[in-house]
């Protein structure tokens, strides 16, 4: 098997890791493994005792972040159908996490807006967040994790020159 070892100075006491040829240097499979370690991290803070899917936080955040985006923003935002962000917002507003207001510019345009509940879930939500993947990323240090982000961050963007692809269902 053709591995390489890699010697992390980084983390005190880390040792090295060793990397694997074949799948294991696949960045995609790195992700998969790395997203069955945080997922039940979210499940566990936010997915379950809040009922809130992924994209229903996401879709909360954006809101939080961005006041008066549309749906169609949104879907555009992270790539998936409107109609999909239009199910979510649904249950979103249903539960009292948001409204949505029709444009002065654009009868047809809805914008989407946190209650003073929703804003209050957001932020509960990112504290109990950040302090569990604190933990589930202990053996990283912090510049690793800032690291990670920033890489994490650049490959969600598409590359220079490529087309937009449809959304995803």
């Amino acid at each position: 098997m053709n591995k390489k070892t890699v010697k992390s100075g980084s983390t005190p006491g880390s040792g090295s890791v060793q990397v694997a040829g074949g799948i294991h240097a696949l960045v995609g499979y790195q992700l998969a493994l790395s997203t069955a370690v945080l997922s039940p991290v979210y499940f566990r803070e936010v997915g379950l005792p809040m009922q809130m899917g992924r994209i229903e936080f996401t879709i909360l955040n954006l809101v939080d972040l961005t006041d008066g985006m549309t749906p169609t923003q949104i879907s555009q935002a992270i790539s998936i159908k409107t109609s999909n962000i239009t199910v979510a917002v649904d249950k979103l507003a249903a539960r009292g996490l948001l409204v949505r207001e029709k444009s002065l510019r654009d009868g047809r345009a809805q914008h989407l807006r946190l209650t003073a509940q929703g804003k209050e879930l957001v932020k509960d939500a990112l504290v109990r967040l950040k302090k569990a993947e604190e933990v589930a990323m202990s053996h990283l240090s912090p510049g690793e994790r800032l690291m990670l982000l920033e890489l994490l961050s650049k490959l969600a963007l598409p590359p220079p020159g490529a087309t937009h692809t449809a959304p995803a269902g």
